[in-house]
């Protein structure tokens, strides 16, 4: 029988041998030889560097200049509105209002805009969320700021204009069009699942996912403001007259162009972010129909036509964008003259864009930060300011590299990189560690070997939340993860094995960058592959085909490829995590690399869940085939990290919200009757096994293999 003394006695022991298999171990020998440095792409023309150092915000969501450009004022989440002479030697902000200690209940605070007749009038306009789930819980309100130095806002001369539903998504971005009139941006008011909770995205009888215009100079009998007589929806039955736009998700920072279009960043949902451009009224961008071009809810008819956006990113490349201005040219970025300029909160990504007419003639990734992109500011000179949300959160400017930038010789050959003693023989260099996985991932029967590159005596730190999916793993910089796949020239034959590629994961300081390195026929060295990515060939002998001949096609993945799959949301590196490194019941792989001090973990091992071998007949069948969905298709099909179909495969998740069993296709059921993704005891109807069964244009995963892998099915 189960005893407290007993369950005491047996977890006493396995933290003793735990304990002493690391007070076993040899001492780890730093990694010293690393050449995988920098990148092997020219440095970017443009940086951000950062200005005001002495400054320091909380929680920073907005930044403007007032219209004397005397004055940059930035606003706070938790309601402190600051502002400062913009001198470089500026050391301290002057807080004009705190609405978090005036207003009750407060909740957050997100958006700003000075009235253009601001000199006169001293109007400023506020967006804040009193209350969540409140329906007139997100407020715009108008001040007056008094002419005082500090300048103060009286906190009694709130005037307010509009109330729409607090909480989830609420847009907030505030901007004077040059028709004089004041355009706001609002949300879906939803958490960000299930998509358009509120199913609002498609109705004009709310404020929610819209652009509001309205005339704040010109009030009416009944409201501190009037209807422009412009507005498209002005008679039309159960349509609100302030709308002018709508179909938006969290419309996150607008601009007004030179071309006089409003230019607004629409924060996306599984798969796109995308920018759009609104000329006239009445503009539809689509949500919660559409994603960009992915068709999300098919219940949802628009009212009027749905317009495409101007831009659609994948989640690849932008995962939460930042809306930005036009760029004047200033700062040595003259090439950025006349270019839409914005940016990205997950990534820190920059991106600028030129059109000719409605067409996109240039578009391009200006840098790469680490910084978290809440907003943009446009100074008087014409260069642009960025606000980081970041805890050290600063305020950094768009401006020409000087110098040379990061760098150095990248290593075009896999002898270069300081990775290998011995490349032809995949002798490692000293402090280099080789590493198993669980389960790993199909890849057409390549073998494949990895390896752990960690600078120096470097640890990988990690932290464990309550739930495996809550980890982090912090990497020190210039760490390489290193992954060798190799075919059997002869199928069956492991002895027959010849390298293909060396795929390495370098956390560069900024982020993690993707490489590919392809193999000689000689198998001695490997040269980098060009960042579009390349096809090889090659003849193997395999019984089980006809004439004992197969070919197989090999496509290295582009750079940009690479980084769909190793994304935010799932790691970025996909094989070096709990899941993979432990054990049954052991500290396994885990153990070991924390025995010669790779890694760094003091949290409870024992609740997490970790994966299986699909090809070990011992483990749990559904272990197995969880694993594989893990190790394949979780990567992109999991929550954010860009799958066009909403499933939860990884295996940390319980398989009751996976949104698998029994549950219809929303692709398309390929022919099988009364499909389901997977339909209980009922192979033939399960889309699932149908796609991981197939190949060709229905196959699935659609990046990393083309044949079927035996153990899938």
């Amino acid at each position: 029988m189960f005893s407290r003394r007993w369950f005491v006695a047996w977890l006493g022991c396995c933290l003793g041998c735990w304990l002493g298999f690391l007070a076993s171990a040899e001492p780890r020998v730093p990694w010293t030889s690393g050449r995988v440095q920098g990148s092997p792409e020219p440095p970017p023309r443009v940086q951000v560097a950062r200005v005001f150092p002495r400054l320091q915000f909380k929680d920073p969501v907005e930044l403007a200049f007032d219209p004397s450009g005397s004055r940059l004022w930035v606003l706070e989440v938790g309601g402190r509105l600051v502002s400062f002479v913009p001198r470089p030697e500026a050391a301290a902000a002057d807080v004009s209002l705190d609405l978090g200690k005036v207003r009750s209940p407060f909740a957050q605070a997100l958006g700003l805009a000075f009235h253009p007749g601001f000199a006169t009038n001293r109007f400023l306009y506020l967006v804040y969320v009193a209350q969540d789930r409140d329906p007139a819980g997100t407020r715009l309100s108008r001040f007056r700021v008094e002419p005082t130095d500090p300048p103060r806002v009286d906190p009694a001369s709130e005037q307010l204009l509009l109330t729409w539903m607090g909480g989830g998504h609420n847009g907030s971005s505030l901007q004077f069009g040059p028709d004089g009139f004041l355009y706001i941006s609002t949300g879906d008011a939803a958490a960000p699942e299930p998509p358009d909770a509120l199913l609002t995205g498609q109705n004009l009888d709310d404020r929610l996912s819209c652009i509001l215009r309205i005339d704040v100079d010109h009030p009416s009998s009944t409201n501190a403001f009037s209807i422009p007589p412009g507005n498209p929806f002005i008679g039309r039955n159960g349509a609100l007259p302030e709308i002018w736009a709508y179909g938006f998700r969290n419309p996150w920072r607008m601009s007004f162009g030179p071309d006089g279009a409003l230019w607004v960043g629409d924060v996306g949902w599984e798969l796109w972010e995308t920018v759009h451009r609104i000329k006239t009224g009445g503009y539809n961008g689509g949500w919660s129909r559409m994603e960009g071009p992915q068709l999300v809810n098919a219940t949802q008819q628009p009212p009027t036509p749905i317009q495409e956006p101007v831009l659609a990113l994948p989640h690849s490349e932008f995962a939460s964008i930042t809306g930005g201005f036009f760029h004047d040219g200033a700062d040595g970025l003259s090439e950025l003259k006349g270019a839409y300029v914005f940016g990205d909160w997950e990534t820190g990504k920059i991106r600028g864009l030129r059109l000719e007419g409605d067409r996109i003639v240039w578009n391009q990734e200006l840098c790469d930060t680490s910084l978290k992109i809440v907003a943009f500011a446009r100074d008087p000179a014409g260069g642009l300011l960025v606000m980081d949300y970041r805890p050290d959160a600063g305020i950094y400017r768009l401006s020409a590299r000087k110098g040379p930038g990061p760098g150095g010789a990248f290593p075009r050959r896999l002898s270069e990189t300081g990775l290998f003693a011995d490349v032809a023989r995949a002798v490692a260099a000293p402090g280099v560690v080789e590493y198993a996985v669980n389960a790993s991932q199909w890849s057409d029967h390549a073998r494949a070997r990895r390896w752990a590159a960690i600078p120096g005596q470097g640890i990988v730190k990690t932290k464990v939340g309550r739930e495996s999916h809550e980890r982090r793993w912090e990497f020190p910089d210039q760490s390489v993860l290193v992954k060798t796949l190799s075919l059997d020239r002869e199928a069956g034959r492991p002895e027959s094995a010849r390298p293909m590629e060396t795929q390495l994961l370098h956390q560069s300081g900024d982020g993690w960058q993707a490489y590919s390195y392809r193999w000689n026929e000689a198998g001695t060295d490997a040269e980098l592959v060009p960042a579009g990515g390349a096809v090889g060939e090659w003849t193997l002998r395999d019984a089980r085909e006809t004439g004992g001949v197969r070919t197989e096609s090999w496509r290295f993945a582009s750079r940009a490829e690479c980084l769909r799959c190793h994304n935010t949301w799932a790691g970025p590196p996909l094989a070096f995590n709990f899941e993979q490194l432990l054990g049954k019941g052991e500290p396994g792989e885990a153990g070991r690399l924390a025995s010669l001090g790779v890694i760094e973990t003091h949290d409870d091992l024992s609740a997490l869940a970790r994966l299986s071998s699909p090809s070990d007949e011992t483990a749990n069948l559904e272990s197995r085939a969880r694993s594989w969905l893990h190790a394949n298709c979780a990567h992109c099909h999991r929550w954010g990290a860009g799958g066009a179909v909403s499933l939860f495969l990884n295996d940390d998740r319980p398989l009751a919200d996976s949104r698998l069993i029994d549950v219809a296709p929303a692709r398309g059921g390929f022919g099988l009757t009364d499909a389901r993704l997977i339909a209980p005891g009922d192979s033939w109807r399960s889309v699932v096994l149908y796609r991981i069964s197939t190949e060709g244009s229905g196959r699935m995963p659609i990046q990393g293999s083309r044949r079927v892998d035996p153990h899938a099915g």
